[in-house]
Protein backbone atom coordinates (compact mmCIF):
# COMPACT_ATOMS: atom_id res chain seq x y z
CA UNK A 1 0.00 0.00 0.00
CA UNK A 2 1.31 3.45 -0.90
CA UNK A 3 0.84 6.16 1.70
CA UNK A 4 -0.49 9.50 0.49
CA UNK A 5 -1.27 11.23 3.81
CA UNK A 6 1.17 12.56 6.39
CA UNK A 7 0.96 11.00 9.86
CA UNK A 8 1.57 13.12 12.95
CA UNK A 9 1.47 12.64 16.70
CA UNK A 10 0.31 14.93 19.50
CA UNK A 11 2.97 15.43 22.19
CA UNK A 12 3.56 17.76 25.15
CA UNK A 13 7.15 18.94 25.71
CA UNK A 14 6.34 20.09 29.28
CA UNK A 15 4.95 16.70 30.31
CA UNK A 16 7.54 14.03 31.08
CA UNK A 17 5.22 11.37 29.69
CA UNK A 18 4.50 13.28 26.50
CA UNK A 19 7.94 14.45 25.49
CA UNK A 20 9.48 11.79 23.18
CA UNK A 21 12.81 12.22 21.45
CA UNK A 22 13.02 12.79 17.70
CA UNK A 23 14.42 9.27 17.37
CA UNK A 24 11.34 7.78 19.09
CA UNK A 25 9.04 9.73 16.78
CA UNK A 26 10.98 8.50 13.76
CA UNK A 27 10.72 4.92 14.96
CA UNK A 28 6.96 5.37 15.19
CA UNK A 29 6.95 6.58 11.57
CA UNK A 30 5.45 10.00 12.28
CA UNK A 31 6.72 12.91 10.18
CA UNK A 32 4.86 15.67 12.09
CA UNK A 33 4.43 16.62 15.73
CA UNK A 34 1.75 18.87 17.21
CA UNK A 35 1.97 20.64 20.55
CA UNK A 36 0.97 23.86 22.31
CA UNK A 37 3.33 26.77 22.97
CA UNK A 38 2.43 27.41 26.61
CA UNK A 39 3.40 30.81 27.98
CA UNK A 40 1.06 32.64 30.34
CA UNK A 41 3.60 35.36 31.22
CA UNK A 42 2.06 38.80 31.06
CA UNK A 43 5.08 40.73 29.82
CA UNK A 44 5.50 42.17 26.33
CA UNK A 45 7.81 39.31 25.26
CA UNK A 46 7.36 35.52 25.46
CA UNK A 47 9.45 33.95 28.22
CA UNK A 48 9.17 30.25 27.35
CA UNK A 49 11.32 30.06 24.23
CA UNK A 50 14.01 28.10 26.12
CA UNK A 51 11.40 25.44 26.90
CA UNK A 52 10.65 24.75 23.24
CA UNK A 53 13.69 25.87 21.22
CA UNK A 54 15.70 22.67 21.59
CA UNK A 55 12.72 20.49 20.67
CA UNK A 56 11.90 22.54 17.56
CA UNK A 57 15.55 22.50 16.53
CA UNK A 58 15.89 18.75 17.08
CA UNK A 59 12.75 17.99 15.07
CA UNK A 60 13.73 20.34 12.26
CA UNK A 61 17.22 18.90 11.93
CA UNK A 62 15.95 15.38 11.29
CA UNK A 63 13.07 16.33 8.98
CA UNK A 64 10.16 16.16 11.45
CA UNK A 65 7.78 19.07 10.87
CA UNK A 66 6.05 21.00 13.66
CA UNK A 67 2.45 22.16 13.97
CA UNK A 68 2.46 24.58 16.92
CA UNK A 69 -0.79 25.51 18.65
CA UNK A 70 -1.17 29.17 19.63
CA UNK A 71 -4.20 29.56 21.85
CA UNK A 72 -5.58 30.17 25.32
CA UNK A 73 -2.39 28.78 26.91
CA UNK A 74 -0.13 31.03 24.82
CA UNK A 75 -1.15 34.41 26.27
CA UNK A 76 -2.74 35.20 29.67
CA UNK A 77 -5.94 37.03 30.46
CA UNK A 78 -8.42 35.28 28.20
CA UNK A 79 -11.82 36.93 28.82
CA UNK A 80 -14.90 34.99 29.82
CA UNK A 81 -16.82 33.34 27.01
CA UNK A 82 -19.64 35.90 27.24
CA UNK A 83 -17.43 38.96 27.87
CA UNK A 84 -18.25 42.12 25.91
CA UNK A 85 -16.55 42.56 22.53
CA UNK A 86 -14.37 45.54 23.63
CA UNK A 87 -12.87 43.31 26.34
CA UNK A 88 -12.12 40.61 23.79
CA UNK A 89 -10.70 43.15 21.34
CA UNK A 90 -7.97 44.13 23.80
CA UNK A 91 -7.06 40.50 24.33
CA UNK A 92 -7.06 39.82 20.58
CA UNK A 93 -4.60 42.66 19.96
CA UNK A 94 -2.16 41.30 22.53
CA UNK A 95 -2.67 37.68 21.48
CA UNK A 96 -1.99 38.48 17.81
CA UNK A 97 1.21 40.28 18.76
CA UNK A 98 2.39 37.24 20.69
CA UNK A 99 1.63 35.08 17.65
CA UNK A 100 3.80 37.45 15.59
CA UNK A 101 6.67 37.27 18.09
CA UNK A 102 6.62 33.47 18.15
CA UNK A 103 6.43 33.14 14.36
CA UNK A 104 9.27 35.65 13.94
CA UNK A 105 11.41 33.78 16.46
CA UNK A 106 11.02 30.38 14.77
CA UNK A 107 11.18 31.49 11.15
CA UNK A 108 10.94 28.51 8.79
CA UNK A 109 11.70 25.99 11.56
CA UNK A 110 7.98 25.75 12.39
CA UNK A 111 6.02 24.70 9.33
CA UNK A 112 2.48 25.37 10.60
CA UNK A 113 0.56 27.18 13.34
CA UNK A 114 -2.89 26.34 14.64
CA UNK A 115 -4.95 29.24 15.97
CA UNK A 116 -6.82 28.29 19.16
CA UNK A 117 -8.11 24.81 19.87
CA UNK A 118 -11.69 23.59 19.91
CA UNK A 119 -13.36 27.03 19.90
CA UNK A 120 -16.66 25.31 19.03
CA UNK A 121 -16.61 22.98 22.04
CA UNK A 122 -20.18 22.15 23.06
CA UNK A 123 -19.78 20.64 26.54
CA UNK A 124 -17.83 23.17 28.67
CA UNK A 125 -16.56 22.02 32.04
CA UNK A 126 -15.09 23.82 35.00
CA UNK A 127 -11.73 22.27 34.11
CA UNK A 128 -11.94 22.77 30.34
CA UNK A 129 -13.75 25.48 28.41
CA UNK A 130 -11.95 26.53 25.21
CA UNK A 131 -15.03 28.09 23.60
CA UNK A 132 -14.91 31.30 21.58
CA UNK A 133 -18.03 32.93 20.14
CA UNK A 134 -18.07 33.31 16.37
CA UNK A 135 -18.14 37.11 16.58
CA UNK A 136 -15.00 36.88 18.73
CA UNK A 137 -13.18 34.10 16.91
CA UNK A 138 -13.59 35.62 13.43
CA UNK A 139 -11.67 38.83 14.29
CA UNK A 140 -9.17 36.82 16.37
CA UNK A 141 -8.41 34.52 13.46
CA UNK A 142 -8.00 37.43 11.06
CA UNK A 143 -5.62 39.28 13.42
CA UNK A 144 -3.51 36.21 14.19
CA UNK A 145 -3.34 35.14 10.54
CA UNK A 146 -2.13 38.57 9.42
CA UNK A 147 0.39 38.78 12.28
CA UNK A 148 1.95 35.42 11.42
CA UNK A 149 1.96 35.94 7.66
CA UNK A 150 3.75 39.28 8.11
CA UNK A 151 6.85 37.44 9.38
CA UNK A 152 6.55 33.77 8.40
CA UNK A 153 5.62 31.56 5.41
CA UNK A 154 4.12 28.95 7.74
CA UNK A 155 0.74 27.36 7.08
CA UNK A 156 -2.00 28.74 9.33
CA UNK A 157 -4.62 26.23 10.47
CA UNK A 158 -7.94 27.27 12.03
CA UNK A 159 -9.42 25.15 14.79
CA UNK A 160 -9.28 22.25 15.49
CA UNK A 161 -13.02 22.13 15.35
CA UNK A 162 -14.68 19.46 17.44
CA UNK A 163 -18.43 20.04 17.36
CA UNK A 164 -19.02 18.23 14.07
CA UNK A 165 -20.99 21.27 12.87
CA UNK A 166 -19.41 22.98 9.83
CA UNK A 167 -21.88 25.88 10.12
CA UNK A 168 -19.73 27.25 12.96
CA UNK A 169 -17.07 27.84 10.33
CA UNK A 170 -19.53 29.72 8.14
CA UNK A 171 -20.46 32.01 11.03
CA UNK A 172 -16.77 32.63 11.83
CA UNK A 173 -16.17 33.62 8.20
CA UNK A 174 -19.13 36.01 8.32
CA UNK A 175 -17.75 37.60 11.50
CA UNK A 176 -14.29 38.41 10.12
CA UNK A 177 -15.51 41.70 8.68
CA UNK A 178 -14.41 40.95 5.13
CA UNK A 179 -16.13 37.61 4.54
CA UNK A 180 -12.80 35.77 4.26
CA UNK A 181 -11.80 32.70 6.24
CA UNK A 182 -8.30 33.74 7.25
CA UNK A 183 -6.57 30.35 7.21
CA UNK A 184 -4.71 28.07 4.83
CA UNK A 185 -6.34 24.93 6.21
CA UNK A 186 -9.04 23.85 8.66
CA UNK A 187 -8.28 21.62 11.64
CA UNK A 188 -10.94 19.08 12.61
CA UNK A 189 -11.22 16.63 15.53
CA UNK A 190 -13.52 13.83 14.30
CA UNK A 191 -13.96 12.01 17.60
CA UNK A 192 -16.62 9.32 17.60
CA UNK A 193 -16.60 8.80 13.83
CA UNK A 194 -16.37 5.31 12.31
CA UNK A 195 -13.42 4.80 9.96
CA UNK A 196 -15.62 2.63 7.75
CA UNK A 197 -19.29 1.81 7.52
CA UNK A 198 -19.18 -1.45 9.45
CA UNK A 199 -16.23 -1.00 11.81
CA UNK A 200 -16.15 -1.10 14.78
CA UNK A 201 -19.87 -1.81 14.17
CA UNK A 202 -22.55 -0.37 11.86
CA UNK A 203 -24.15 1.52 14.76
CA UNK A 204 -20.92 2.53 16.52
CA UNK A 205 -20.26 6.20 17.21
CA UNK A 206 -22.04 9.22 15.82
CA UNK A 207 -21.25 9.03 12.12
CA UNK A 208 -18.83 8.14 9.36
CA UNK A 209 -15.39 9.75 9.25
CA UNK A 210 -15.41 10.35 5.49
CA UNK A 211 -18.83 11.98 5.51
CA UNK A 212 -17.82 14.47 8.19
CA UNK A 213 -14.57 15.43 6.46
CA UNK A 214 -16.40 15.97 3.16
CA UNK A 215 -18.90 18.30 4.84
CA UNK A 216 -16.12 20.41 6.35
CA UNK A 217 -14.23 20.47 3.06
CA UNK A 218 -17.33 21.57 1.16
CA UNK A 219 -17.91 24.39 3.65
CA UNK A 220 -14.32 25.62 3.90
CA UNK A 221 -13.05 24.90 0.37
CA UNK A 222 -9.64 24.45 2.00
CA UNK A 223 -7.56 21.41 2.96
CA UNK A 224 -8.72 19.64 6.12
CA UNK A 225 -6.06 18.78 8.67
CA UNK A 226 -7.19 16.19 11.20
CA UNK A 227 -5.26 17.72 14.08
CA UNK A 228 -6.61 15.22 16.60
CA UNK A 229 -8.05 11.76 16.11
CA UNK A 230 -8.19 9.14 18.82
CA UNK A 231 -10.36 7.03 21.07
CA UNK A 232 -10.63 6.08 24.74
CA UNK A 233 -12.38 2.74 24.12
CA UNK A 234 -9.54 0.27 24.52
CA UNK A 235 -11.60 -2.61 23.11
CA UNK A 236 -11.18 -1.10 19.62
CA UNK A 237 -8.31 1.33 20.18
CA UNK A 238 -5.67 -1.19 19.13
CA UNK A 239 -6.79 -1.21 15.49
CA UNK A 240 -8.12 2.32 15.29
CA UNK A 241 -5.06 4.30 14.06
CA UNK A 242 -4.39 2.01 11.11
CA UNK A 243 -8.04 1.75 10.14
CA UNK A 244 -8.60 5.51 10.34
CA UNK A 245 -5.41 6.34 8.43
CA UNK A 246 -6.22 3.75 5.78
CA UNK A 247 -9.73 5.14 5.27
CA UNK A 248 -8.35 8.66 4.83
CA UNK A 249 -5.55 7.43 2.58
CA UNK A 250 -7.88 5.55 0.26
CA UNK A 251 -10.77 8.02 0.12
CA UNK A 252 -9.69 11.51 1.17
CA UNK A 253 -5.95 11.95 0.64
CA UNK A 254 -6.40 15.19 -1.30
CA UNK A 255 -9.08 16.66 0.98
CA UNK A 256 -7.38 15.63 4.25
CA UNK A 257 -3.60 15.25 3.69
CA UNK A 258 -2.57 15.37 7.38
CA UNK A 259 -3.75 13.33 10.37
CA UNK A 260 -2.40 13.58 13.94
CA UNK A 261 -3.10 10.83 16.45
CA UNK A 262 -4.05 11.88 19.97
CA UNK A 263 -1.87 11.19 21.80
CA UNK A 264 1.64 9.90 22.60
CA UNK A 265 1.05 8.61 26.14
CA UNK A 266 -1.67 7.90 28.65
CA UNK A 267 0.36 10.24 30.85
CA UNK A 268 -1.04 13.08 28.73
CA UNK A 269 -4.71 12.07 28.58
CA UNK A 270 -5.64 8.56 29.67
CA UNK A 271 -6.31 6.16 28.04
CA UNK A 272 -5.79 7.78 24.62
CA UNK A 273 -2.04 7.22 24.34
CA UNK A 274 0.06 4.89 22.23
CA UNK A 275 1.99 4.15 25.44
CA UNK A 276 0.88 3.44 28.97
CA UNK A 277 2.21 5.67 31.74
CA UNK A 278 4.90 3.10 32.54
CA UNK A 279 6.21 3.32 28.97
CA UNK A 280 4.73 0.04 27.73
CA UNK A 281 3.62 0.13 24.09
CA UNK A 282 -0.08 -0.43 23.48
CA UNK A 283 -1.49 -2.25 20.44
CA UNK A 284 -2.39 1.12 18.93
CA UNK A 285 1.36 1.86 18.60
CA UNK A 286 1.82 -1.06 16.21
CA UNK A 287 -1.32 -0.09 14.29
CA UNK A 288 0.00 3.46 13.83
CA UNK A 289 3.52 2.35 12.96
CA UNK A 290 2.50 -0.32 10.45
CA UNK A 291 0.66 2.27 8.40
CA UNK A 292 3.07 5.17 8.90
CA UNK A 293 6.16 3.27 7.79
CA UNK A 294 4.78 3.00 4.29
CA UNK A 295 6.56 5.53 2.03
CA UNK A 296 4.77 8.67 0.93
CA UNK A 297 3.72 8.67 -2.72
CA UNK A 298 2.87 11.93 -4.47
CA UNK A 299 -0.40 12.21 -6.36
CA UNK A 300 -1.43 14.37 -9.28
CA UNK A 301 -4.79 16.07 -8.61
CA UNK A 302 -7.53 14.53 -10.68
CA UNK A 303 -5.58 11.36 -11.45
CA UNK A 304 -5.91 7.95 -9.77
CA UNK A 305 -3.53 7.21 -6.89
CA UNK A 306 -0.21 5.67 -7.80
CA UNK A 307 -0.14 2.06 -6.62
CA UNK A 308 3.22 0.79 -7.94
CA UNK A 309 6.23 2.13 -6.08
CA UNK A 310 9.78 1.36 -4.97
CA UNK A 311 9.99 1.51 -1.19
CA UNK A 312 13.02 2.91 0.64
CA UNK A 313 14.25 2.95 4.24
CA UNK A 314 17.37 4.62 5.68
CA UNK A 315 18.76 2.46 8.49
CA UNK A 316 20.92 4.36 10.97
CA UNK A 317 23.30 2.63 13.39
CA UNK A 318 21.77 1.59 16.69
CA UNK A 319 22.14 4.40 19.20
CA UNK A 320 22.89 7.04 16.58
CA UNK A 321 22.57 10.50 18.10
CA UNK A 322 20.44 13.28 16.69
CA UNK A 323 23.53 14.70 14.95
CA UNK A 324 23.66 11.68 12.63
CA UNK A 325 20.12 12.39 11.52
CA UNK A 326 20.91 16.09 11.24
CA UNK A 327 23.86 15.29 8.98
CA UNK A 328 21.43 13.57 6.60
CA UNK A 329 18.65 16.17 6.76
CA UNK A 330 18.97 17.48 3.17
CA UNK A 331 18.80 13.95 1.78
CA UNK A 332 15.93 12.96 4.08
CA UNK A 333 13.94 16.10 3.26
CA UNK A 334 14.47 15.74 -0.48
CA UNK A 335 13.27 12.15 -0.67
CA UNK A 336 10.93 12.13 2.38
CA UNK A 337 12.22 8.68 3.13
CA UNK A 338 11.31 6.56 6.15
CA UNK A 339 14.22 6.20 8.56
CA UNK A 340 15.12 4.69 11.91
CA UNK A 341 17.32 2.17 13.67
CA UNK A 342 15.13 -0.95 13.73
CA UNK A 343 16.26 -3.86 11.56
CA UNK A 344 12.73 -5.29 11.55
CA UNK A 345 11.13 -2.01 10.48
CA UNK A 346 13.71 -1.57 7.73
CA UNK A 347 13.07 -4.99 6.23
CA UNK A 348 9.30 -5.30 6.51
CA UNK A 349 8.43 -2.58 3.98
CA UNK A 350 7.74 -4.12 0.56
CA UNK A 351 7.19 -1.85 -2.44
CA UNK A 352 5.59 -3.40 -5.50
CA UNK A 353 8.61 -2.38 -7.60
CA UNK A 354 11.21 -3.40 -5.05
CA UNK A 355 12.68 -2.27 -1.74
CA UNK A 356 15.99 -0.57 -0.94
CA UNK A 357 17.54 -0.14 2.48
CA UNK A 358 20.24 2.51 2.69
CA UNK A 359 22.37 1.11 5.53
CA UNK A 360 24.74 3.45 7.35
CA UNK A 361 27.70 1.57 8.86
CA UNK A 362 25.85 -1.78 9.07
CA UNK A 363 27.32 -4.67 10.99
CA UNK A 364 27.70 -8.06 9.24
CA UNK A 365 24.99 -9.38 11.56
CA UNK A 366 22.60 -6.65 10.44
CA UNK A 367 23.21 -7.39 6.76
CA UNK A 368 22.64 -11.10 7.26
CA UNK A 369 19.45 -10.48 9.26
CA UNK A 370 18.02 -8.07 6.68
CA UNK A 371 18.61 -10.54 3.86
CA UNK A 372 16.93 -13.30 5.87
CA UNK A 373 13.84 -11.18 6.44
CA UNK A 374 13.68 -9.87 2.89
CA UNK A 375 15.75 -11.93 0.41
CA UNK A 376 14.92 -9.61 -2.49
CA UNK A 377 15.98 -6.41 -0.76
CA UNK A 378 18.60 -4.15 -2.35
CA UNK A 379 21.16 -2.99 0.21
CA UNK A 380 22.71 0.42 -0.42
CA UNK A 381 25.72 0.54 1.93
CA UNK A 382 27.26 3.75 3.25
CA UNK A 383 30.47 3.71 5.30
CA UNK A 384 31.11 6.94 7.20
CA UNK A 385 33.79 7.26 9.87
CA UNK A 386 32.12 10.24 11.52
CA UNK A 387 29.22 12.67 11.29
CA UNK A 388 31.09 15.11 9.04
CA UNK A 389 31.85 12.40 6.49
CA UNK A 390 28.23 11.27 6.52
CA UNK A 391 27.07 14.83 5.92
CA UNK A 392 29.39 15.12 2.90
CA UNK A 393 28.10 11.84 1.46
CA UNK A 394 24.43 12.64 1.94
CA UNK A 395 24.80 16.21 0.72
CA UNK A 396 26.53 14.94 -2.43
CA UNK A 397 23.74 12.47 -3.05
CA UNK A 398 21.03 15.07 -2.59
CA UNK A 399 22.77 17.67 -4.78
CA UNK A 400 23.37 15.19 -7.59
CA UNK A 401 20.09 13.28 -7.39
CA UNK A 402 21.88 10.08 -6.36
CA UNK A 403 19.21 8.57 -4.17
CA UNK A 404 20.84 5.14 -4.01
CA UNK A 405 24.46 6.15 -4.45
Amino acid sequence: MARHIHCGINIDPVNEHGNPSAREIQELGATWVRFTFKDLSAGPQPTRFPTYDDRVREFNQVGIDTLMILGYETYPGRPAYDADLPVWETFITNFADRCRQIALHYGDRVKAYQIWNEPDYTEPKSTYDPRAREEVFGPMLRAAFRAIKAVSPATVVVGGLVSGDPSYLERVRAATGDGVLHADAVGVHPYGQRPSGDWPAPDWGVGLLGDLIRRYHATANKPIWITEIGIDDETVQGEFPGRAFTALNEELAQEAPHAFWFCWSDGMVSPHGLFRVDGQKKPSYTSFQTFALQPVMAEVPGEPPVVDYHSHYVLFPAGAGWNWYAASRHYLRKYRVTRGESWDDAAKVHGTLGHTITCINPTPEAIEYLRQLNPNVHLDIIHAQNVDELQDIMQHRADNDLRFG
